[in-house]
């Protein structure tokens, strides 16, 4: 009998199996929306809940032939439970789900869902959302039918939608804050709209905000202490979604730059240079040694190094041969015809019609970015990596009349806050919940720990002097552990504000033939074996006792 048991376990662990004609259903794919707009509570418990309980009623109506999986469309969708007969199983994927302060990547969930249900005649996504998203009517869900399934009432909902920190033009060293407020009510409402600094109200302005429209407000005169400083914009209203009242920012202390000017003689350059009371400027002229590795920012003008600086620099009237980029023929009389307005080095910047009377245009190669070009090419390019900067001006300042208008001076500045700001968008608290915030991590770490707003930390790998973290998505203060940076992170989507309840239209699939159908299918049989082997060993301990 123990020989009997012995070959039925191995039998059973072997899985056999034979095809079978068996009965097939649909398949079913459940798209759970985890947005921000989700945690809204014009419905009780919030929408999000009212989306479960939605989807967890589908589930117990599906047919038993039908196959399921769950999808959570957060910022990056995620497949919580793959296609499965077990209910069970699709039920605690459900209850896994959570929402998070972001926004909702729809399409690329849709497209995901579509994929799974290739091999499937007539399958359906099903989506549980409130529509807060743009209608994805350009997605191909291939035979799949998409049906919504919406929650939500219209509920009226104010909130910041946009935040950020900038030092002022007119007063270096002092910083403004900008908020933007934004509505969905059908008429005018006045807000006021709070700042604290750390747990400190310094400020309330009152903001009057037209109907379904926005307002911005502005605290100025921020002075930065010696340490980072928590800033957060709290809208004083009480309405369905919560984590849209509060914005966030830091406050960075401001510390002197060290500035080596590598040059024979310019002085508009050093003039420009010298404008910021907080810039120490220090001139050689010649190349320097090893030491140049002390300045945040060294300057070569009309010199070149022999090799790649390791720290941050600004290179001009000549092009090093290591800069990543491609000289073109050395051109007289040029124009500049375009510039990049939004680069944080030229912001404020009015390069119009810059004459040159002698430049050499090059073509940037992977990894750059043309600042400003002529109809030749490129002369202004600038270079960013986590440790370092670079910005090359592939014309001498002195051979164009660049320094005789203003904009030189305030590109000048503009360049030193970029080149010695690790990232702007985490300076400025631009960080969009969900988004990549890249930490500077100095020194030889190879891995740091975040804190999270809610307490909670993650580890974090370090590549050339930065940390790339992904899991933003919660608003609120993070922290790099072993360096005490400190940055923000908000949600600043207006669609998720906007609680209006959407209906987009359902992406109708190609007719098919629907309901159950007969497939050749695998039938394993390894539980029938595994069953008679329990019955085979409880007959022997029946009998095993029964001689006594």
């Amino acid at each position: 009998m123990q020989l009997l048991a012995a070959l039925l376990l191995a039998l059973a662990v072997a899985q056999p199996y034979t095809r079978a004609w068996t009965y097939s259903g649909e398949a079913h794919v459940l798209v759970l929306d985890g947005s921000a707009s989700m945690l809204a509570t014009d419905v009780s418990p919030s929408r999000f809940e009212r989306a479960r309980a939605l989807a967890r009623e589908y589930l117990r109506q599906m047919p038993p032939h039908d196959q399921v999986a769950v999808i959570l469309a957060g910022v990056r969708p995620r497949v919580l439970c793959g296609l499965t007969y077990n209910r069970s199983e699709a039920m605690r994927a459900l209850q896994s789900a959570q929402p998070a302060e972001t926004g909702a990547n729809l399409p690329e969930a849709l497209t995901l869902a579509a994929a799974m249900l290739t091999p499937f005649a007539a399958p359906t996504i099903e989506v549980f959302t409130d529509g807060g998203f743009p209608d994805p009517h350009d997605v191909d869900t291939g035979r799949a039918r998409v049906q919504y399934h919406l929650v939500g009432e219209q509920a009226d909902n104010a909130g910041v939608v946009a935040v950020d920190l900038r030092e002022e033009r007119d007063a270096p060293g002092k910083f403004t804050l900008f908020a933007l407020i934004r509505h969905n009510l059908p008429q005018e409402r006045q807000y006021t709209l709070e700042l604290w600094r750390g747990d400190n109200l310094v400020d309330a302005q009152e903001v009057r905000v037209p109907a379904r429209s926005e307002a911005s407000v502005r605290f100025r005169h921020l002075v930065p202490s010696d340490r980072p400083e928590e800033l957060r914009v709290r809208l004083d209203v009480r309405d369905a979604l919560a984590c849209d009242n509060t914005a966030y920012a830091v406050l960075h202390p401001v510390r002197p730059l060290r500035v080596l000017l590598v040059s024979k003689g310019n002085l508009f350059l050093e003039t420009a240079l010298n404008l910021d009371p907080r810039t120490q400027v220090e001139r050689l002229s010649v190349l320097p040694d090893d030491s140049a590795s002390r300045y945040d920012v060294v300057v070569y003008d009309n010199l070149v190094p022999s090799a790649p600086p390791e720290g941050n620099a600004v290179f001009i009237g000549k092009v090093p041969s290591w800069f990543p980029v491609v000289p073109l023929q050395q051109v007289q009389n040029s124009v500049v015809v375009d510039w990049h307005h939004t680069h944080p080095v030229l912001r404020y910047v009015d390069l119009a019609s810059v004459r040159l009377s002698q430049v050499t245009p090059v073509l940037p190669q992977a990894g750059t970015e043309t600042l400003a070009e002529t109809g030749e090419g490129a002369v202004m390019v600038a270079l960013q990596k986590p440790e370092r900067r670079w910005l090359l001006f592939t014309f001498d300042v002195t051979d164009s009349d660049l320094p005789l208008r203003v904009a030189f001076p305030v590109m000048m500045l503009n360049a030193l806050r970029w080149l010695t700001s690790p990232s702007e968008s985490v300076e400025r608290g631009a960080i969009v919940a969900g988004g990549l915030a890249v930490i500077p991590v100095p020194g030889k770490w190879e891995k740091v720990t975040i804190r999270l707003p809610d307490g909670k930390s993650v580890e974090v790998g370090v590549q050339e002097g930065a940390a790339p973290f992904e899991e933003t998505l919660r608003t609120g203060f993070y922290q790099c552990v072993e360096t005490g940076y400190l940055f923000a992170v908000n949600l600043a989507q207006r669609e998720e504000t906007d609680l209006r309840v959407h209906s987009p239209a359902s992406a109708e699939g190609r007719q098919t033939e629907a309901g159950v159908r007969r497939v050749l299918a695998r039938r394993e049989w390894w539980q029938w074996l595994a069953g008679v082997l329990l019955a085979l060993l409880a007959l022997e301990w029946v009998m095993y006792h029964r001689r006594w």
